[in-house]
């Protein structure tokens, strides 16, 4: 990964969408873009499987698995995409197809951000707070969200994160679920940290994104999750991720985060 060094510069920020109809929002540098070649031949297999209507590059507006990404707005130095939340459970009949379009199209931006990153192309004075890859493999049910927090991020969560920033994270998590399944939240949505700024962050179905190392100096921890069944538990795992790096970059950042 890399996300765990100092130096290590922004390429997309991430967000979290509160409302009655959630959703996770990125916004993503246009000389990112201009360097993540997409594998047309991957696109077509994914389409097929799935049997989506279409695939969005990021020069079509939208990005994604049935438009997953929705553009929202473009600035000078970045794209801002709203992914919403879709239901899997609606009227008590099952609707995977947006739930497997919205978790492969950001698995399949996060395999390209991790392919073509090259730290000498970019410069920027904000850090990458969470770095993501998204693992979402439904032929042979392996699922999974792993990635690194940066040592800017665990600087923060040592030293200025408070209870109610970590109570967000578990906020999202739990609205995202109860909008997936179309039903009130059971069990409990936790996030909570660790000594050195190391973050464990858990739902309801034992699901856990925990560290997988201990902080070095200088730099970040690498983490990734354990028992992750279906595409559900990625996108409430991602909501909390998501919600946990806006908090932080409007803390270290300021409000344009």
């Amino acid at each position: 990964m890399f996300g765990l060094g100092k130096d290590s510069r922004l390429l997309y920020e991430m967000g979290f969408v509160p409302s009655t109809n959630p959703a996770l929002s990125i916004r993503i540098r246009k000389d990112l873009i201009k360097f993540l070649e997409i594998d047309k031949s991957l696109v077509a297999e994914k389409v097929k499987q799935f049997e989506f209507q279409s695939f969005s590059g990021f020069g079509d507006g939208n990005f994604g698995f049935d438009g997953a990404f929705q553009k929202k707005k473009e600035r000078s130095e970045d794209i801002e995409f709203i992914i919403p939340i879709p239901q899997a459970l609606s009227a008590h009949s099952p609707a995977w197809k947006p739930v497997h379009a919205a978790v492969q199209s950001i698995s399949l931006f996060t395999e390209l951000v991790r392919s073509f990153y090259r730290p000498s192309l970019f410069s920027s004075g904000k850090r990458q707070l969470i770095s993501l890859f998204v693992v979402a493999n439904h032929e042979r049910g392996l699922y999974a969200v792993a990635g690194d927090y940066s040592s800017t991020l665990c600087d923060w969560l040592d030293n200025i994160a408070s209870n109610d920033d970590l109570k967000n994270t578990a906020r999202a998590m739990e609205q995202t679920y109860s909008y997936l399944w179309n039903r009130p939240r059971c069990g409990n949505f936790l996030a909570y940290l660790h000594e050195g700024g190391c973050l464990t962050v858990q739902c309801p179905s034992h699901c856990i994104v925990s560290p997988r190392s201990l902080r070095q100096k200088n730099r970040g921890v690498e983490f990734d999750t354990s028992e992750m069944r279906h595409e559900v538990e990625a996108l409430v795992i991602l909501s909390g991720l998501f919600a946990l790096c806006e908090t932080a970059g409007r803390d270290i950042y300021g409000s344009s985060y």
